[in-house]
């Protein structure tokens, strides 16, 4: 009935073209606002924090893990201490290949085999000398002077060399070499698929400081101590490390309410107050603990350090079933307090996916309430090595 003219006004062509504008930006709206968006992805998605469990994906805590080792020589193990699942390894040849004398990171099996052998309890009090001496071993004390006796809480929170080697001269071997191969030490942890040493569990070598994991008594590798800490914290579970998230248990200890709180307080207490307060673990929204260690290499001169750390649910109780995250870092060349240094990362990023409260410094910030307010454990435990040490 009708014809288009052939050369169209501008007004016409204008008039036909609004409608059709405006019924493609309906469609489009409705497209973005009620169905999902469709993304391809030929490999894995390195920045994605979470995965459906809202827990850190793998691939990120390995990126963070690599970043902070950087080209340090050693290894770090990240594991998780409810299904021993690796979720992130940096140097897996040393982490399950190498064994190591574990230096102070010993200390806190010393002090559990101490307590269930009655030859210290939760109370016993000793006064740091400064040196231990014994025929031609001398183990020297870093931490300030000035102290009042330590009882084994605070003697873990401030790794004294004294109060160890006196327990260690007490405690029988025989004792703690089965008490250490009950925590995995001296055997493979399990791990599928990986190839690894067994470290070495001496029986008859066992020396006083030996309580310090000194010396060539012990060696363990990172995975084996790794696997150890989280029997401690998780319910007494020794678990068979993996990489499909499958919970394998190797044994079931028994760890009373006793045993356990005296090592929090003391794994509380070294980065609160104690050796590795430096590294800032304690101003973190997830609730840390953690052990330094500083061992000699065996036949040589040179100090490696150690760290095994773990952090439990913010705004939650630590206790068993709370325990998220272990870290495991050893460093050749350096110290206990060099190695918690590197967890922060790690540990800071867990706090961001888990925590409700951003960290700064001592003090605590929330954003809802657009407030300041002092952490009151860390306050308390700040303010309480203050007054005991008298200097810093």
């Amino acid at each position: 009935m009708f014809g288009l003219a052939k050369k169209p006004t501008p007004g016409l062509v204008l008039l036909l073209l609004i409608p059709a504008f405006l019924i493609l930006s309906y469609f489009s709206l409705a497209h973005s606002t009620n169905a999902p968006e469709r993304i391809t992805q030929t490999e894995p998605r390195l920045n994605a924090d979470l995965d459906h469990d809202g827990q850190l994906k793998n691939e990120n805590l390995q990126a963070i893990a690599a970043a902070a080792l950087g080209g340090r020589d050693g290894a770090i193990v990240v594991l998780d201490p409810q299904t021993g699942l690796i979720r992130a390894v940096v140097n897996a040849e040393l982490a399950f290949k190498s064994a190591f004398p574990p230096g102070s990171t010993i200390k806190a099996f010393t002090a559990l085999a101490a307590l269930r052998a009655g030859v210290i309890t939760e109370d016993t009090r000793i006064r740091c000398r400064r040196r231990y001496k014994r025929d031609d071993v001398i183990d020297a004390c870093v931490h300030p002077r000035k102290l009042p006796p330590f009882n084994p809480a605070e003697a873990l929170a401030y790794s004294c060399n004294y109060f160890f080697t006196t327990i260690g001269e007490r405690l029988d071997g025989g004792t703690f070499v089965q008490l250490l191969h009950e925590f995995g030490f001296g055997r493979p942890t399990g791990i599928e698929g990986q190839s690894e040493t067994s470290g070495v569990l001496a029986r008859g070598r066992f020396q006083p400081q030996s309580a310090l994991g000194e010396g060539p008594f012990l060696q363990v590798t990172p995975v084996q101590l790794a696997t150890a800490y989280a029997a401690l914290f998780n319910g007494g579970i020794l678990l068979k490390p993996n990489f499909d998230g499958v919970r394998k248990v190797r044994a079931q200890l028994l760890i009373d309410d006793k045993e356990r709180s005296m090592l929090l307080d003391g794994m509380r207490g070294a980065v609160t107050f104690g050796t590795a307060e430096k590294a800032g673990l304690d101003s973190l929204p997830a609730y840390v603990i953690g052990k330094t260690g500083t061992s000699t290499q065996l036949g040589g001169f040179r100090t490696q350090g150690w760290f095994a750390g773990i952090a439990f649910e913010p705004d939650a109780p630590p206790d068993p079933e709370n325990a998220q995250l272990l870290v495991v870092v050893y460093l050749k060349n350096a110290h206990g307090s060099d190695a918690a240094k590197l967890v922060r990362p790690i540990f800071e990023e867990v706090s961001k996916k888990l925590g409700k409260e951003w960290p700064i410094g001592a003090i605590v910030f929330k954003p809802k309430e657009a407030q300041f307010e002092l952490a009151p454990q860390t306050a308390q435990m700040w303010l309480k090595a203050r007054s005991d040490s008298h200097e810093i």
